[in-house]
């Protein structure tokens, strides 16, 4: 297994305290020339395995194992893109990537001329959220598809089947305005052969100020999905309640105040059957979990600072639910092992390479059964693959392939 980190060009960095039957996580990085803000994971080549796409502030690149140069999937020219997730846009069987825009040039671009003052046009496609169509092919771009125009300030994407008809929806958020500030919507998925996604706003200036990262969740298990939502502005983790119809109107619920709020995920953590919510403070300090229904806190980290990232998946094979989070301030990542009750232990991944982090999503990257960490390097400009890898290993033949 260490074999793979010479196949892959990187050298493998092992995690610090690992223990026995605990993962033993490999560090496999690449550099690229921006700033990374999100990744993803797709089969970017059609040989049936998973590639790494990794998202800048104005291109999308594919890594593709075993040399792992960036190829270009996209040149958007103008800045600034900051979140991208994995959707079968076009219905044809394979994941195509969405992105969106935290800033859009194009609108600001308008809101200028509207307004009587000079402003340069910009140079790149005008879209504040688009989809980059898989072709299952490197070496050239992708498609670019626009999919919305007049949200902006774009801090988060997910995806979820909102409606109930099977396939996976997109929903965003939206910052700034002119139009919709403080906003969030689903966006539908078109049927196959059809191009244009209908936008279903679920709140126009209702959210608490600057809406970050969201998932999606029947969290009072009515049959409908909810939409969970981080927000820093106002300094909230809540969730939105859907109504009964694809226009109906959601209901918006609190689940707490925590200065900083950012990251927040849906998972089962002490086992009860019920769904909990996991959050951090990606611009304050600690991570958290809240038992469902009545949400009561509980602290899993109380002192990380900056946890702008967060994941959530059983990294140690015991059939409970662990959290994974990184720290762009403090320069780490480390995950936290649950003991099937909601009580967690700390282990540090990776402390030693000042390793920043922007985005972190949990999957089996591999396709070995374990889950791995993918992050977002931001200034470290950098993506990165943490493979998670039995601890028992041999030793004398790890000491063969290591410089």
């Amino acid at each position: 297994m260490i074999l793979l980190g010479l196949w892959l060009g990187l050298v493998p960095h092992f995690a610090e305290g690992a223990q026995r039957g605990s993962p033993r996580w490999v560090r496999h990085s690449a550099p690229l020339p921006e700033s990374i803000w999100s990744v993803e994971a797709v089969d970017a080549n059609s040989d049936g395995k998973l590639d790494l796409i990794a998202m800048g502030e104005t291109k999308v690149f594919a890594l593709v194992a075993p040399g792992w140069k960036p190829q270009v999937l996209t040149d958007t020219k103008d800045t600034k893109m900051l979140y991208c997730v994995s959707l079968d846009a076009d219905r044809d069987g394979d994941l195509d990537i969405v992105v969106g825009r935290y800033r859009s040039p194009w609108i600001e671009y308008r809101q200028a001329r509207e307004a009587g003052k000079a402003a340069e046009e910009p140079k790149g496609p005008d879209f504040s959220i688009a989809w980059l169509e898989n072709t299952g092919r490197v070496g050239e771009p992708w498609p670019l598809h626009v999919l919305d125009r007049e949200f902006n300030g774009i801090h988060g994407l997910w995806t979820g089947d909102v409606n109930g008809d099977g396939t996976k929806d997109l929903m965003a958020d939206s910052i700034m305005g002119p139009l919709f500030p403080k906003s969030l919507a689903w966006f539908q998925t078109p049927a196959r052969g059809e191009t244009s996604f209908k936008r279903h706003v679920i709140t126009q200036g209702g959210a608490d100020g600057r809406p970050h990262y969201m998932d999606f969740a029947d969290l009072n298990r009515d049959g409908r999905g909810d939409l969970l939502v981080g927000d820093s502005g106002g300094g909230t983790f809540t969730w939105w309640e859907q109504g009964a119809g694809a226009d109906s109107l959601w209901t918006k619920h609190l689940i707490a105040k925590e200065n900083g709020a950012t990251n927040i995920k849906a998972a089962d953590v002490n086992g009860d059957g019920l769904p909990d919510v996991v959050a951090s403070c990606g611009h304050g300090t600690g991570v958290f979990w809240f038992g469902g229904p009545g949400w009561k806190k509980h602290v899993i980290d109380a002192d990380l600072r900056d946890p702008h990232a967060l994941a959530v998946g059983d990294f140690d094979g015991d059939g409970d639910l662990d959290v994974a989070t990184a720290s762009f301030g403090e320069k780490l990542v480390r995950w936290y092992e649950n003991d099937g009750k909601g009580s967690f232990t700390a282990h540090d991944i990776d402390t030693t390479n000042r390793q920043e982090a922007y985005d972190l999503k949990a999957v089996d990257f591999d396709g070995d059964g374990r889950l791995d960490l993918i992050l977002a390097g931001r200034e470290t400009r950098n993506a990165v693959w943490y493979r998670n890898e039995e601890f028992v290993y041999d030793i004398e033949k790890a000491k063969k392939v290591q410089p």
